[in-house]
Protein backbone atom coordinates (compact mmCIF):
# COMPACT_ATOMS: atom_id res chain seq x y z
CA UNK A 1 0.00 0.00 0.00
CA UNK A 2 2.81 2.40 0.82
CA UNK A 3 4.27 2.05 -2.66
CA UNK A 4 0.86 2.53 -4.26
CA UNK A 5 0.27 5.70 -2.23
CA UNK A 6 3.74 6.96 -3.12
CA UNK A 7 2.99 6.47 -6.81
CA UNK A 8 -0.37 8.17 -6.33
CA UNK A 9 1.35 11.21 -4.80
CA UNK A 10 3.92 11.24 -7.61
CA UNK A 11 1.14 11.08 -10.16
CA UNK A 12 -0.48 14.15 -8.65
CA UNK A 13 2.85 16.00 -8.49
CA UNK A 14 3.13 15.46 -12.24
CA UNK A 15 -0.28 17.09 -12.68
CA UNK A 16 -1.94 13.80 -13.68
CA UNK A 17 -5.53 13.75 -12.49
CA UNK A 18 -6.65 10.53 -10.82
CA UNK A 19 -9.83 8.95 -12.20
CA UNK A 20 -12.31 6.39 -10.89
CA UNK A 21 -9.99 3.51 -11.83
CA UNK A 22 -7.10 5.09 -9.93
CA UNK A 23 -9.15 5.60 -6.79
CA UNK A 24 -10.91 2.23 -7.00
CA UNK A 25 -7.55 0.49 -7.31
CA UNK A 26 -6.18 2.28 -4.25
CA UNK A 27 -9.34 1.57 -2.28
CA UNK A 28 -9.05 -2.09 -3.28
CA UNK A 29 -5.46 -2.17 -2.03
CA UNK A 30 -6.64 -0.78 1.30
CA UNK A 31 -9.48 -3.30 1.48
CA UNK A 32 -7.08 -6.21 0.92
CA UNK A 33 -4.98 -5.31 3.96
CA UNK A 34 -7.91 -4.19 6.13
CA UNK A 35 -7.08 -0.47 6.07
CA UNK A 36 -10.72 0.55 6.19
CA UNK A 37 -10.15 4.09 7.44
CA UNK A 38 -7.61 4.75 4.68
CA UNK A 39 -10.08 3.41 2.10
CA UNK A 40 -12.81 5.68 3.41
CA UNK A 41 -10.44 8.65 3.43
CA UNK A 42 -9.58 8.00 -0.22
CA UNK A 43 -13.31 7.82 -0.99
CA UNK A 44 -13.88 11.23 0.62
CA UNK A 45 -10.96 12.66 -1.36
CA UNK A 46 -12.32 11.09 -4.54
CA UNK A 47 -15.69 12.77 -4.13
CA UNK A 48 -14.03 16.05 -3.13
CA UNK A 49 -12.18 15.98 -6.46
CA UNK A 50 -15.51 15.36 -8.25
CA UNK A 51 -14.48 11.88 -9.38
CA UNK A 52 -17.71 9.87 -9.63
CA UNK A 53 -17.54 6.49 -7.88
CA UNK A 54 -18.90 3.48 -9.74
CA UNK A 55 -20.31 0.12 -8.69
CA UNK A 56 -16.82 -1.35 -8.32
CA UNK A 57 -15.82 1.49 -5.99
CA UNK A 58 -18.85 0.97 -3.79
CA UNK A 59 -18.50 -2.82 -3.79
CA UNK A 60 -14.91 -2.51 -2.65
CA UNK A 61 -15.83 -0.05 0.09
CA UNK A 62 -18.72 -2.15 1.37
CA UNK A 63 -16.40 -5.16 1.41
CA UNK A 64 -13.79 -3.14 3.33
CA UNK A 65 -16.46 -2.22 5.88
CA UNK A 66 -17.39 -5.89 6.19
CA UNK A 67 -13.77 -6.82 6.91
CA UNK A 68 -13.36 -3.86 9.26
CA UNK A 69 -16.58 -4.64 11.15
CA UNK A 70 -18.26 -1.36 10.25
CA UNK A 71 -21.75 -2.51 9.29
CA UNK A 72 -23.39 0.87 9.77
CA UNK A 73 -20.95 2.43 7.32
CA UNK A 74 -21.56 -0.44 4.87
CA UNK A 75 -25.30 0.25 4.99
CA UNK A 76 -24.68 3.98 4.62
CA UNK A 77 -22.58 3.33 1.51
CA UNK A 78 -25.26 1.04 0.09
CA UNK A 79 -27.87 3.78 0.54
CA UNK A 80 -25.55 6.42 -0.93
CA UNK A 81 -24.88 4.22 -3.92
CA UNK A 82 -28.59 3.87 -4.61
CA UNK A 83 -29.16 7.61 -4.09
CA UNK A 84 -26.55 8.28 -6.79
CA UNK A 85 -28.52 6.10 -9.19
CA UNK A 86 -26.17 3.12 -9.11
CA UNK A 87 -27.66 -0.35 -8.90
CA UNK A 88 -26.20 -2.62 -6.23
CA UNK A 89 -25.39 -6.13 -7.42
CA UNK A 90 -24.93 -9.50 -5.75
CA UNK A 91 -21.43 -8.49 -4.62
CA UNK A 92 -22.75 -5.35 -2.94
CA UNK A 93 -25.53 -7.16 -1.13
CA UNK A 94 -23.33 -10.10 -0.12
CA UNK A 95 -20.75 -7.79 1.46
CA UNK A 96 -23.43 -5.73 3.24
CA UNK A 97 -25.13 -8.87 4.54
CA UNK A 98 -21.83 -10.27 5.80
CA UNK A 99 -20.96 -6.94 7.45
CA UNK A 100 -24.24 -6.98 9.38
CA UNK A 101 -24.13 -10.70 10.19
CA UNK A 102 -20.59 -10.51 11.61
CA UNK A 103 -21.72 -7.84 14.04
CA UNK A 104 -24.99 -9.49 15.02
CA UNK A 105 -27.28 -7.06 13.17
CA UNK A 106 -29.65 -9.78 12.06
CA UNK A 107 -32.66 -7.52 11.58
CA UNK A 108 -30.65 -5.59 9.01
CA UNK A 109 -29.57 -8.88 7.41
CA UNK A 110 -33.19 -9.86 6.87
CA UNK A 111 -34.02 -6.42 5.48
CA UNK A 112 -31.21 -6.81 2.96
CA UNK A 113 -32.30 -10.32 2.04
CA UNK A 114 -35.83 -9.06 1.42
CA UNK A 115 -34.60 -6.11 -0.68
Amino acid sequence: LDEALRLFAEMQQRQLEPNVVTYSTLINACERINEVDQALQLFVEMKHRAVEPNVVTYNTLVSACEKGKKPEKALELLAEMQARGLTPNVITYSAAIMACAKCGLFEEVWELVDA
